[in-house]
């Protein structure tokens, strides 16, 4: 485990932290098309898959939040097969 000063916030600042030369990062491949022109990657094709998860306030029920999670399973499924 890293120390968490060596933990960026998020995968923008991940990003940014890359192109301006003070770190390396391994990212999700869902980030490809958000990488900055002036930052370089390629895809770890021997790495183990990862596993997402969808986490949402407990007590929230709704149609669009029912959807989405529907939606969010069925394209991982897909990416399965």
């Amino acid at each position: 485990m890293l120390p968490r000063e060596r933990l960026a916030a998020d995968p923008l600042l991940a990003l940014q932290l890359v192109a301006l030369g003070r770190a390396v990062a391994v990212l999700p491949q869902s980030l490809r098309n958000h990488v900055r022109h002036d930052v370089a990657c390629v895809p770890v094709t021997d790495a183990p898959p990862t596993q997402l998860l969808i986490a949402w306030p407990a007590e929230q029920r709704s149609r669009a939040l029912a959807g989405f999670i529907r939606a969010a399973t069925e394209a991982a499924a897909d990416q399965r097969r």
